[in-house]
């Protein structure tokens, strides 16, 4: 058994990230409120990192009022509370002289109404004849409804817990798909859709059969097959059709705005000024932070029994100055982003969505002198309020197709296709091999699969479900 030692040279790549890269590529493609989260939790760890509040003071008003300094007088309460009242009457209301005594009880509610507390409300009103426990098993089914005002309930189940007659149970719940808004209650779209039409005294007789068994083909505009099998009159079911349309299908979206709404808070605002397009960075969105120079004076001193508290705060403005460092790369990175961004759609700021030119992270990248990559984390969660109103940067970067020297973005192929289908006959409805070659007549080279994909991208049916029969 033989044991060699020998020395042997080998070479190989390693790509190893520093503590520096992989915090910058992290605060890259953070958005404007994980980066505030970021900076907080920060400044509460850090005691070196503070604000700097220059740049705040400078984005704030001048005429903002300074809090009055306190006064060693003795205070006058009744002269206090009574300038209150009037305080709070000024900020309450801000109507006319004509309208200040037009005042109802929504002024001075601050709570959003749902649904379920919209339907409670009127079914107290109704509550008369009720039994305590009929009483309860209506508030129950009333909660049992969601928000889009459908009805999910297990009326089997529902009977064993109330030990009610099922009779009863259907009895409350017919009550309660009278209420507003209409079609609540119900426990299938059919349902919905036939409570309404109840209600406006638009149902007819083989609606029920039509809506129950044949919505789909109803839908699709099976008129033919819907009439062979239940002898209805094609017209008759056209009409049911526009009837419907007029419906709403979710009866509970009024009461959508009752959740929270989310604002966004944009990164960098395009302005018009003396005819140019301005870019600015939104400072807020990332504050600029300073080191404080009470902590740098320690570093300065030299006193042999503070070398651990200097350790300490050496440590930190490291930590620190690499996270001021990473913040106002993103922040110059961003502006070259949106900066050549804004060069390469300019016409869209002039015109309108059919101006937007195909624009790939590649074409920016390169007079950039950056990796796509990077550009993809840099505008990932990014928003820009333009003139046109705010927009993700992401909406900026179109795919699309070059032909004969003409480019053309995929979205604008869209409103093409969405034209052509709009303006078609109803009888004799284009097919995807009619629409390619209108398309090819203006010089867009597309594959007829290419506009069925597209045609299905915007839930537009194919030309033989679009076909009206008459």
């Amino acid at each position: 058994m033989n044991f060699d030692l020998n020395l042997k040279l080998k070479q190989s790549q390693k790509l190893i990230l520093t503590q520096q890269m992989r915090q910058s590529i992290e605060i890259l493609q953070m958005t404007s409120m994980e980066l505030n989260t970021l900076i907080n939790q920060t400044i509460l760890e850090n005691p070196v990192l503070n604000f700097n509040n220059a740049t705040f003071d400078s984005l704030q008003e001048k005429n903002i009022e300074t809090p009055p300094k306190e006064s060693k007088d003795p205070v006058n309460w009744d002269e206090y509370f009574q300038n209150q009242q009037l305080t709070q009457m000024r900020t309450t209301s801000s109507f006319s002289a004509s309208c200040k005594n037009n005042f109802t009880f929504e002024d001075f509610s601050t709570q959003t109404q749902t649904l379920n507390a919209y339907l409670l409300l009127q079914f107290h009103m109704h509550c008369d004849p009720f039994s305590e426990k009929e009483l309860y098993l209506g508030e129950f089914i009333i909660e049992s409804i969601d928000e889009n005002g459908y009805l999910d309930l297990d009326l089997q189940q529902t009977a064993i817990m109330f030990d009610a007659n099922p009779r009863t149970i259907h009895k409350i719940i017919h009550l309660i798909q009278t209420f507003d808004p209409s079609g609540v209650g119900a426990r299938t779209l059919s349902e919905c859709l036939l409570i309404q039409l109840k209600e406006k005294d638009l149902e007819q007789s083989f609606y029920s059969i039509v809506l129950n068994d044949y919505l789909k083909d109803l839908a699709e505009n099976q008129y033919q097959k819907i009439h062979k099998a239940t002898g209805v009159p094609v017209n008759d079911l056209v009409l049911l059709k526009k009837q419907i349309s007029t419906l709403e299908p979710k009866p509970g979206q009024a009461f959508h705005h009752s959740t929270s709404v989310n604002y966004i808070l944009p990164d960098a605002v395009i302005f018009w000024e003396n005819n140019q397009l301005h870019i600015k960075i939104n400072e807020l969105s990332a504050p600029h932070l300073k080191i404080n120079p009470y902590y740098q004076s320690i570093l300065h001193q030299n006193n042999p029994y503070n070398q651990e508290a200097q350790e300490y705060i050496k440590k930190k403005l490291d930590a620190a100055c690499l996270l001021i460092k990473n913040i106002n790369q993103r922040r110059n990175t961003l502006y070259k982003v949106i900066e050549t961004v804004v060069t390469y759609q300019k016409d869209f700021f002039f015109g309108g969505l059919e101006d937007l030119k195909p624009l790939t992270l590649k074409m920016v990248a390169d007079p950039m002198e950056m990796h796509p990559s990077t550009i993809s984390r840099s505008i990932n969660g990014t928003f820009i309020q333009t003139p046109k109103g705010v927009y993700p940067l992401k909406f900026f970067f179109k795919h699309g197709l070059s032909a004969d020297e003409t480019n053309i973005t995929t979205d604008q192929i869209h409103i093409l296709i969405k034209t052509f289908i709009q303006n078609e006959n109803p009888e004799k409805p284009l097919s995807d091999q009619k629409i390619m070659t209108l398309l090819n007549q203006k010089d867009i080279l597309i594959a007829r699969r290419t506009v069925s994909k597209y045609r299905e991208e915007m839930d537009i049916l194919p030309s033989n479900k679009r076909k009206i029969h008459k």
